[in-house]
């Protein structure tokens, strides 16, 4: 079983204009993120190959603005976004306590 955890400052914003003239701006901050997932392979010798997967979740704050006064928008706020993760990863043990790999998620 792997549980990670990870606080994170990712930030994306697109912005439109309109001829009313009224500007839109639609952002996105992704606070923090984690997932939790088992993995499962076959060993030979000191080399670990494994398949991994399991489930993922994300606290996002999204936020929208706009200078058009006519129309009622509302800002979305906080949410949070579960999904999934998959993978597979090769591990190599060095000494009895130490190993290195490398995992694609």
């Amino acid at each position: 079983a792997v549980a990670e955890f990870s606080g994170s400052d990712i930030r994306d914003s697109v912005s439109a204009f309109s001829a009313t003239p009224a500007s839109y701006v639609l952002s996105r901050t992704v606070d923090y993120g984690g997932r939790l997932a088992l993995r499962g392979g076959f060993a030979t010798g000191k080399t670990l190959f494994y398949a991994t997967g399991g489930l993922s979740v994300a606290r996002l704050n999204n936020s929208f603005a706009t200078t058009n006064v006519v129309n009622a928008f509302s800002d979305s706020g906080d949410s949070t976004a579960f999904g999934y993760n998959a993978g597979a990863g090769i591990e190599h043990r060095i000494f009895r306590n130490l190993s290195i790999g490398i995992e694609y998620i």
